[in-house]
C-alpha cells in the first residue's frame, strides 16, 4: 500500500529587497515616470503658449489635474484651453491607470516567480 506524499506550499507574497528593486527600478517604473513627466511638460507648455497662463499657474494646473486635486482656483482661460483640458484629463487618467496596471502586473509577476522558486525548493 503506497501513500502519495503531498507537500503544501505557502503561497503568500514573498517580498524582499531584490523584488522591490526589480519592480520599482525596472522599466515599468521608468515608463510611469516618463509618462508623468511627458504629461506635465506637454500640458504646461500648452497652457503657457496657447492659454496665456504663467509658467507657475500652468504647472500648478497640470499637477493638480494629474493628481486629481484640482481646486478650481486656476482654470483654463479660453475655449481652446477648456477643450484641451478635457482631452488632457481623459488622456492622463488613462495613461496613469495603464502605468499603474503595468507596475501592478510587474509586482505580481515578481512575487509569483519568487513563490514558484520557494515552492520548488521545498
Amino acid at each position: 500500500h503506497t501513500h502519495m506524499q503531498t507537500h503544501s506550499c505557502n503561497t503568500t507574497m514573498i517580498t524582499d529587497w531584490r523584488t522591490v528593486c526589480k519592480v520599482f527600478l525596472g522599466r515599468e517604473m521608468w515608463f510611469t515616470l516618463f509618462t508623468t513627466v511627458f504629461m506635465m511638460f506637454s500640458g504646461t507648455a500648452f497652457f503657457v503658449l496657447w492659454d496665456g497662463h504663467t509658467l507657475m499657474d500652468a504647472t500648478y494646473l497640470v499637477v493638480t489635474s494629474i493628481a486629481d486635486l484640482n481646486f478650481g482656483d486656476v482654470a483654463p482661460k479660453t475655449r481652446a484651453g477648456r477643450v484641451f483640458a478635457i482631452g488632457f484629463l481623459f488622456l492622463e487618467t488613462a495613461l496613469v491607470m495603464y502605468a499603474m496596471r503595468r507596475m501592478s502586473l510587474a509586482w505580481i509577476n515578481a512575487n509569483h516567480d519568487k513563490n514558484v522558486d520557494h515552492c520548488l525548493e521545498h
